[in-house]
């Protein structure tokens, strides 16, 4: 992630690794594992791309439905090591 990498770690927060992700960022973590609706990285993708939270920013690529669907799947299943899915949106 062009934001969320090694290079780059805007509001502290890095994706690029499972133990990166579960660490959260400045304002805690972005997961609740076992619980989507609850975990702000899904909250984010779901605002409207217009709302200053929602990520990924409007203009940059933004994941499918189907992306998403998977992604909350992976988090109710409690973000298990080997990852999301195949196809499910890489925040």
């Amino acid at each position: 992630s062009a934001c969320h990498g090694p290079e780059k770690q805007k509001g502290g927060l890095r994706v690029d690794s499972l133990t990166a992700l579960l660490k959260g960022g400045k304002d805690g973590p972005v997961l609740v594992k076992g619980n989507a609706h609850e975990s702000r990285l899904i909250q984010r993708l779901l605002l409207p791309v217009e709302d200053e939270d929602h990520m990924p920013p409007e203009g940059k690529p933004q994941p499918t439905l189907g992306e998403i669907v998977a992604l909350q799947w992976w988090i109710d299943s409690g973000a298990p090591a080997d990852g999301p899915p195949a196809g499910a949106a890489r925040p």
